[in-house]
């Protein structure tokens, strides 16, 4: 989607709204489809999640590591090897054994991160917002379970495979 420069700030808020209720309406009738059997669940149920899904969550504040961190990509290759490679490979090309689908069962085509080019930015506080947050809709969920420093050493490790 091209820059509009020309759009004022309020014509760009009025823009997201109507993008986000367009994205609202859709998985409206997604939910819609899926509980279609079921007399528990009421529409105003559904219309509320379908709210939840396109509501913006608050922004995430990225810390880089304490002073005295050291990146290794020992530690960042083991912590890859063991979180990513099943889907983006052992050498980060998008390889991997698993053949990964989103939420409607379609197949995703997973990032070669040896491309340098990544799903929310290059610099090292996107990389650390995407693998901290997962991307939503698809099997890569939230690095929850990992420390603040190894999501760091994953971040590193990350971006080597870009430079390779």
């Amino acid at each position: 989607m091209p820059a509009s420069p020309q759009l004022t700030d309020a014509e760009v808020h009025t823009l997201m709204a109507y993008i986000r209720e367009i994205q609202r309406l859709g998985w409206l009738d997604v939910l819609r489809d899926e509980f279609a059997d079921d007399d528990d669940t009421s529409l105003e149920e559904l219309d509320d999640i379908s709210h939840m899904r396109v509501t913006p969550r608050d922004p995430i504040h990225v810390t880089r590591p304490k002073l005295g961190f050291q990146r290794n990509l020992d530690t960042g290759r083991t912590l890859y090897a063991a979180n990513c490679a099943s889907c983006h490979g052992l050498t980060g090309r998008g390889d991997g054994l698993n053949m990964p689908l989103d939420e409607q069962g379609k197949p995703i085509v997973v990032r070669d991160l040896t491309s340098g080019e990544f799903r929310g930015g290059t610099k090292v506080e996107e990389v650390y917002k995407r693998i901290r947050c997962g991307v939503p809709g698809t099997p890569m969920s939230a690095a929850v379970a990992l420390t603040k420093e190894e999501v760091w050493q994953l971040v590193y490790y990350v971006r080597y495979l870009a430079r390779r």
